[in-house]
């Protein structure tokens, strides 16, 4: 970030949209085509045929490690199981993210999600139209996936 920039946003001058906007512009990398199917999605879980939850994805930008002179693209993940064995709340709703090197996205883009926490792989089913606007709505994210 230049130093004048620096100083705006230190002054308030400059919201922090307005500078995550401008390095995004800048230095993220060109958008990865792979990642289109994960942006605003929302799809089921299943097991066996039967629904057993949701998953929600968005793509994001974030300064990382793995890319320390500019941003990269993410995955935000939201899990929403619609059943809580253990009646603890903080299991039936989940964020998870994942980034290079991609560990959740290869199951995601074969149809699957191995969920190592309650020892089952789903199935995965991205919705479109009205079956993606009531999933979100059902989880309430219906304003649009944030994590």
């Amino acid at each position: 970030m230049a130093r004048l920039e620096y100083f705006a946003l230190m002054a308030g001058k400059v919201n922090a949209d307005g500078v995550r906007e401008w390095l995004v512009r800048r230095v993220a990398p060109p958008p990865d085509p792979g990642l289109e199917v994960f942006r605003d999605a929302i799809g089921t879980l299943s097991l066996d045929g039967e629904v057993v939850g949701y998953i929600a994805s968005r793509v994001s930008t974030f300064w990382g490690l793995g890319r320390p002179t500019g941003l990269q693209e993410c995955l935000w993940l939201y899990f929403h199981y619609l059943d809580d064995p253990d009646g603890n709340a903080e299991r039936s709703h989940l964020w998870e993210e994942d980034y290079p090197p991609w560990a959740i996205r290869p199951e995601l883009e074969s149809g699957s999600f191995y969920d190592h926490d309650r020892d089952a792989t789903y199935e995965v089913r991205w919705l479109e139209g009205p079956a993606r606007r009531d999933a979100l709505d059902l989880i309430g994210l219906g304003d649009g996936v944030t994590p």
